[in-house]
């Protein structure tokens, strides 16, 4: 679980959300919760290489930004 907190707060806050439309910042503010369940999915996915459909997906958008 500690790389895997390492990771997550390693993570730039307010960063382009992800499919379920959460930032970083909702599952650092969270991780005392999610910190278990979340250890288990991403360790069964790398043990048996297996992971759900909505981890398969992977969403581009281009986000206009002023310089």
């Amino acid at each position: 679980m500690d790389g895997l907190r390492k990771a997550l707060f390693s993570m730039e806050n307010n960063t382009s959300p992800g499919v379920d439309s959460l930032t970083t910042n909702f599952d650092k503010h969270f991780w005392a919760i999610l910190c278990n369940k979340l250890g288990l999915a991403y360790n069964y996915a790398f043990e048996t290489g297996c992971v759900t459909v909505s981890q398969q997906w992977g969403i581009i958008s281009f986000v206009f930004k002023k310089r």
